[in-house]
């Protein structure tokens, strides 16, 4: 539910790869067109967008405290992750919408699925794009259910959005990728593009948890008769714990004087945990996550680990 944009930076050194309509500048019409910030409308974000994007409020000290300590410790405070600044301590937005999680489906498909032009198919895994003469013209599938396999053909366009793993894994059975692997594979080559299945950057991080004292976590209000007023706050206001998720602020810094953007971030949250493997039951704590951003130190795009996406 954590709404962060990529760094400018990223876009601009993919346009300057050679990715015409790539940099931030071409980018940032297609952000504030999507969103619908709490912010409104200005030269950063988009306010009337489907996607809701709202503040992450909380009511507990937790989270304005770790934003002041970042101050104290001479770290910067940003008002916005997505806006001119990503570096330092602040607060995070989030795709949340009356409490729910308001993701791309409630935002784009739910309130069209009454369109004549619209075949929503769930339950259903992809096993190919059809080529012909070099364009994507339809896509093979099989359904969960009986395993029968169907095929869908396109008139104008095929899309694929299956994520950083399975898009690259469904071209390449496709018969798009390096030629070398696709026939170790099995698979006859179609188009030749090296690239595909290559610099999956993982997103390392390392979880820390410190014990809580007179902190009321998470935990504590959802135990016991406390669960009784989360859940009616939820049900009649669509506020409180119930409506949200435990991080809600962050730090986001430089690992390095060279470096031109943040190399890694840390969010915060108030929650019970288990301190030591030898502990019995859980303890009020409050959770540092810090992850790499995947930023060389000379500020280029990049990770300490890079893996290939399977081809099966």
């Amino acid at each position: 539910m954590i709404y962060t944009r990529g760094h400018p930076q990223d876009y601009d050194e993919w346009r300057q790869m050679g990715l015409p309509g790539w940099s931030f500048d071409d980018v940032l019409p297609y952000f504030k067109r999507l969103e619908g910030h709490h912010r409104g409308d200005c030269d950063l974000h988009g306010g009337g967008g489907p996607l809701t994007i709202s503040g992450g409020e909380s009511d507990s000290p937790f989270y304005d405290a770790l934003v002041e300590a970042g101050r104290q410790a001479g770290y910067p405070v940003t008002e916005d992750f997505n806006g001119t600044s990503q570096e330092g301590f602040g607060r995070y937005d989030l795709t949340v919408a009356d409490g729910k999680r308001w993701s791309t489906a409630a935002a784009y498909l739910r309130p069209v699925l009454a369109r004549r032009n619209l075949t929503c198919v769930t339950g259903a895994r992809t096993t190919r794009i059809r080529i012909d003469k070099g364009r994507a013209v339809g896509v093979d599938y099989v359904l969960d259910k009986g395993g029968r396999a169907e095929s869908v053909m396109a008139t104008r366009e095929v899309l694929l959005c299956a994520g950083a793993v399975q898009s690259p894994q469904i071209l390449q059975l496709s018969g798009i990728g390096d030629p070398d692997r696709l026939t170790a594979a099995g698979i006859g080559v179609v188009h030749a593009l090296p690239g595909v299945g290559e610099n999956l950057q993982d997103h390392l991080d390392v979880v820390m948890n410190w014990t809580s004292r007179g902190l009321r976590t998470g935990y504590a209000i959802t135990k016991g008769i406390s669960m009784l007023g989360v859940g009616l706050n939820y049900m009649l206001r669509g506020k409180g714990r119930g409506g949200s998720n435990s991080s809600r602020r962050a730090r986001s810094c430089r690992r390095a004087r060279g470096c031109r953007a943040p190399t890694s971030r840390s969010t915060r949250c108030s929650r019970s945990c288990r301190i030591t493997a030898r502990s019995r039951r859980p303890r009020m704590a409050s959770r540092c996550i810090c992850a790499s951003c995947g930023r060389k130190a000379g500020g280029g795009s990049g990770s300490p680990r890079r893996i290939r996406s399977p081809i099966r």
